[in-house]
């Protein structure tokens, strides 16, 4: 964000940050041309923590809101470690290790406070491009002062190497700790929310049981089902959708499978839930393959759901099955306004709605937006390929095509002669 629409205190951080890159050299001790980089680091500690605080203020929004205080409790001791590393006797070995990103035995002191320094900075707010940005613009600072100095030529290789490992521990440790958050919200929404709405199905389904319920009681009733049997699903793919973004490929277990009874069920499943729609499933012999049958069923009811959606609430939606030699193929089609030309390229994208009228013609019908990238993702999982064709007057089909046997692992090229 610049210009206008910056905040105040960061348009105030970036441009004292600026001055003080080009402001000339303020060294504590401007007549010596001779010191080590610690002592340096030491005599320079102040302006030094403040020029760290002051780009971290012009990186980050969220250090818009924090005082300088908060921003420097971290550096000092972070600058600090790196002077002590610097006076550490160090092997060759120990420096060919660190040059590898391997934690040497002389920097614990440096690793407790990178560490620290991302820990803060993680509770702060800060994303790992930003502090990975605030790293570089201290190697900036301090590579600024070397000009001052009479450097020996081994302690700048030192110091960029303590910077290097204090990055490389900072930004490990944050990562684990964005890693194990991931795990706790996969946590909460797999166990803490489903368990609830196990509770509320099951519920709905005994009252619906009673014979002596009133015609309303009963319509209420269907309502309550229904209503947590979409937000089951909503939460499942949230959990897909959390796993995939964040480098993770969906679990399945393969096993064999019958595509059509899965189809089949499937198709019940949504014609109870839409009484109102006609869905015609073309009738089909068993169709085997090797599949995870509960993520097909999900592909399958997404892209039903889909269909259902945006389709014409007049006409049905079809759907029919084929094998082509080693491939299954499944097709839905539904009639209707064809997908927007702008629209096409992002279809499978999440959280990417391809009718800008949807929430105010759907109203809480619409969808999260996570329904086609999951069913992509789905199928690639099972080595396969999800297409679509759209065109006016003839609607819109979406086409999966699925090796009926799991790919076989490439094997390894033979040597050469």
């Amino acid at each position: 964000m610049t210009g206008a629409g910056q905040p105040p205190l960061a348009r105030s951080g970036m441009q004292a940050y600026t001055q003080a890159v080009l402001s000339p050299l303020g060294c504590a001790n401007p007549g010596s041309r001779y010191m080590t980089i610690a002592r340096m680091i030491r005599d320079d500690l102040d302006a030094l923590t403040q020029e760290f605080a002051l780009a971290a203020h012009s990186l980050a929004p969220a250090a818009a809101r924090l005082e300088a205080k908060d921003l420097e409790d971290s550096v000092r001791d972070l600058l600090l470690a790196m002077a002590v590393d610097l006076e550490s006797d160090q092997s060759h070995q120990e420096q060919a290790d660190k040059a590898q990103g391997q934690r040497p035995g002389n920097a614990p002191v440096l690793t407790e406070h990178a560490h620290a320094h991302a820990a803060h900075r993680l509770e702060q707010g800060f994303t790992v491009d930003q502090l990975l940005a605030e790293f570089r613009a201290l190697r900036a600072s301090l590579s600024r002062r070397l000009l001052a100095i009479q450097a020996d030529l081994g302690d700048v290789i030192r110091l960029n190497e303590a910077i290097d490992q204090a990055l490389l521990e900072s930004i490990g440790w944050y990562g684990a700790h964005v890693e194990l958050a991931r795990k706790l919200f996969l946590g909460v929404f797999g166990h803490d929310l489903r368990t609830p709405l196990g509770a509320v199905m099951m519920s709905a389904e005994v009252i619906l049981r009673d014979p002596a319920l009133s015609p309303q009681s009963t319509v209420a009733a269907v309502r309550m089902k229904n209503a947590a049997q979409r937000m089951s699903r909503m939460i499942e793919d949230l959990i897909d959708f959390t796993r995939t973004r964040l480098g993770t490929r969906l679990p399945t277990r393969p096993e064999r499978t019958d595509l059509f009874a899965i189809v089949q069920q499937t198709v019940e499943e949504q014609r109870a839930a839409h009484p109102t729609r006609d869905i015609i499933l073309e009738p089909h012999a068993p169709l085997w393959g090797v599949w995870d049958g509960g993520r097909l069923g999900q592909l399958v009811s997404n892209l039903l759901g889909n269909a259902i959606q945006y389709g014409d609430p007049a006409r049905p939606v079809k759907v029919g099955m084929c094998q082509q030699e080693a491939q299954a193929e499944l097709h839905v089609h539904n009639e209707g306004a064809p997908i927007p030309e702008e629209a096409r390229a992002r279809i499978f994208e999440p959280l990417a709605r391809f009718s800008r009228q949807e929430t105010e013609t759907l109203g809480h019908r619409a969808s999260i937006g996570l329904g086609l990238y999951i069913s992509r993702e789905i199928v690639r999982a099972h080595g396969g390929v999800i297409e679509f064709e759209s065109s006016q007057g003839r609607g819109t089909t979406f086409t999966v095509r699925l090796p009926v046997a799991p790919p076989q692992p490439q094997e390894p090229p033979a040597p050469a002669d």
